[in-house]
């Protein structure tokens, strides 16, 4: 009888175990309307990357309510050209050609700043379009990401009702028999609160 407790409690200890081992990059796998896996990398981080910490005067991005018009993206940290971003927004490509992010910024914020790239764990080769795009698809900003680069952004949202980010796959690279392929994100994505 205690042979037989033993091992029926293995596996819950071995589940347990490999739990406790996890990281504190969140997955929503329920984030996006497309069929692509959601991979999370930060378990490949490893724990000496240098991590940066969104100052708290911003409002992290991901805490506004997104627009049924996109999918919501999944939140937490991220890390890109070996740097971990803690207050990042991002998603999965995989084998889809693209996705479209919708906040609502209730005319509330002057300004937007993070750094656009790709996850350390993506598609080599790939080059991703984002525009971020304000209120009548009035352009923004345009970036093209690519593996093992970011690109710092500061834009100006001044009296704009929404923010759109059009996420489109530059070269179609990825893994069909996993549908693994590059994860966008905008890393420390913070907010500005417009003065009152």
């Amino acid at each position: 009888m205690n042979q037989l407790i033993r091992r029926s409690a293995l596996p819950v200890l071995l589940l347990l175990l490999l739990a406790s081992c996890g990281t504190s990059q969140e997955v929503n796998s329920s984030a996006g309307s497309h069929s692509g896996a959601q991979f999370a990398s930060a378990a490949a981080t490893p724990s000496t990357a240098p991590t940066t910490t969104a100052p708290p005067a911003g409002v992290p991005l991901w805490d506004l309510p997104t627009i049924g018009e996109g999918i919501e993206p999944m939140h937490g940290p991220i890390k890109m050209n070996t740097v971990v971003y803690d207050n990042s927004v991002y998603d999965t490509l995989g084998c889809t050609t693209g996705f479209t992010w919708v906040f609502d910024l209730n005319r509330g914020y002057d300004k937007l700043t993070g750094v656009i790239g790709l996850d350390d764990t993506s598609v080599s080769k790939d080059n991703i379009k984002v525009t971020i795009k304000g209120d009548n698809d009035a352009v923004l900003n345009t970036t093209t990401a690519t593996l093992g680069a970011v690109t710092p952004i500061s834009i100006n949202l001044a009296n704009q009702l929404r923010l759109r980010v059009e996420v489109t796959a530059g070269g179609g690279l990825c893994v069909p028999a996993s549908d693994y392929g590059s994860t966008l994100a905008i890393g420390n994505a913070l907010l500005t609160k417009t003065a009152k």
